[in-house]
């Protein structure tokens, strides 16, 4: 079997993780970087390997082209853009092995600017680095917002993504003066770094704006360059779960800030913003619905616990703290409802809505009661998984409601539920007594009625000898 061959036979395997729709009928084209530039046209499936420190990779205007990279290796010189996706065009990238982009000048190392779409899946790894006159490593070129770029499926074999903006460009993002764009990471490891010109490490490049970004799962690290460079700089900023590390990698003389943002939505996963200047910068405005927040000290990195600030508040004095941590909190666990019995009741209940990416351990339920001043304050543990408990030692005749919390790792608390229906436990039956009441009575009614029956026959039996 040919070198090529293999090529083709391991690269069809990789392909199918494509999603259906995006798979061809036909083998893959196989190209070599080494013999010319290469220009794509066609919307079909490409093979791109080799080496080259001349040649480049464009892909036309309105082009859906499905690549994958195997063995590509590109390092230009000489105000030269490497990858480069033309305006409406598509790319779903699919890494295979090692692979290494090299721009030059204010061009991006792959460029995707404003309309263009890019994938990158596959179970290889990709370093990337934009030019050093402002080029994002993966976004927009010097003075270009960037598109729509999304990293991973969220899988095992996700790829390993470096990249890395020069001057002001971000690591992933616009390049300077450029905005954001649309960026959906993935991904299991991603590390993305601005450029020294003071680029994000994602999202916005140096002096631009707009942008969303969304994290949703695995680990992503990300820094921003030298001078007052922002780590994670967005309009919106939005963290589904994951691990996500916001640095600041100047030399210290700047004020770098971990994260900047209109609007910074904290949703689960567990995130930790260190800046030299400030994790977050003054007058972010944080949504937090579902986290805590807690400060990491400077000198042992031991953490201490704050309570969270409230939905839609800044962070004019906390900001200033250099380092932050935010971990997921579940919602509140929902649909509560208690069934009265004697001296007891059965409490049942549905879990969170979400858990925040933070395992729940258990829950704990809560009784409350305006009658009994005996309730207990600490509450009832409940076994993991179970969400039903029968609370004895009830007053009969006493008013009771309930609500219950869940408990998550890392020591985090959900909110308390709503409370549950008021129940008043006593009678049904009067527990053994009272069941004992009730056959007796039920007997005593039998005698009557044989009793009547037997003074009925016997006025009977007069009637007839009469």
């Amino acid at each position: 079997m040919t070198k090529k061959s293999l090529v083709v036979l391991a690269a069809l395997l990789c392909l199918a993780m494509l999603p259906m729709a995006a798979r061809a009928e036909d083998p893959p084209i196989v190209l070599d970087i080494e013999d010319g530039s290469i220009v794509i046209n066609e919307s079909t499936y490409f093979i791109i390997q080799g080496e080259t420190n001349e040649n480049t990779i464009t892909v036309s205007e309105g082009v859906t082209a499905n690549i994958m990279l195997h063995f590509l290796k590109i390092d230009l010189s000489g105000d030269k853009c490497a990858f480069n996706i033309e305006d409406s065009a598509t790319v779903n990238l699919t890494l295979y092995r090692e692979n290494e982009i090299k721009s030059d000048g204010p061009h991006a190392g792959i460029r995707v600017p404003e309309g263009a779409t890019l994938n990158i899946i596959g179970e290889g790894n990709l370093e990337v680095h934009g030019g050093a006159a402002g080029g994002a490593g993966i976004g927009g070129s010097s003075g270009e917002a960037a598109g729509t770029i999304t990293i991973g499926q969220g899988i095992v074999l996700d790829p390993v993504v470096e990249a890395y903006g020069g001057g002001g460009g971000a690591g992933i993002g616009g390049g300077e003066n450029g905005g954001g764009g649309q960026i959906i990471i993935n991904g299991h490891l991603i590390e993305a770094r601005g450029g020294n010109g003071g680029g994000a490490g994602t999202g916005r490049g140096a002096g631009g704006s707009g942008g969303t970004i969304t994290l949703n799962m695995g680990m992503v690290n990300t820094y921003c360059g030298d001078e007052d460079g922002v780590a994670i700089d967005g309009e919106r900023i939005i963290i589904n779960g994951g691990a996500v590390a916001v640095n600041y990698r100047g030399s210290g003389s700047a004020s770098g800030i971990g994260i900047n943002g209109e609007e910074v939505i904290f949703i689960g996963g567990v995130l930790e913003a260190h800046g030299t200047d400030r994790a977050f910068a003054e007058g972010v405005v944080f949504k937090p619905p579902l986290a805590c927040l807690y400060w990491i000290d400077d000198e042992s990195f031991g953490v201490d616990w704050k309570s969270f600030p409230e939905v839609g508040t800044t962070f004019p004095a906390i900001g200033n703290e250099k380092y932050v941590g935010i971990v997921g909190r579940p919602s509140p666990p929902q649909n509560v409802v208690a069934v009265p019995g004697y001296e007891k009741a059965t409490v049942t209940f549905d879990p969170p809505e979400q858990d925040g990416d933070n395992e729940i351990l258990h829950y704990t339920v809560y009784i409350f009661s305006t009658d009994d001043p005996d309730v207990p304050a600490e509450g009832i543990e409940l076994e993991k998984g179970a969400t039903t408990i029968v609370v004895t030692g009830l007053k009969n005749g006493f008013k009771y409601t309930f609500k219950v919390a869940a408990n998550a790792q890392r020591d985090i608390i959900s909110p308390l539920s709503e409370s549950s229906n008021t129940v008043i436990p006593g009678d049904p039956s009067e527990e053994n007594g009272g069941s004992g009441g009730c056959n007796a009575g039920a007997g005593g009614l039998i005698l009557l009625a044989l009793f009547f029956m037997f003074v009925h026959k016997q006025k009977r039996t007069k009637a007839l000898n009469l």
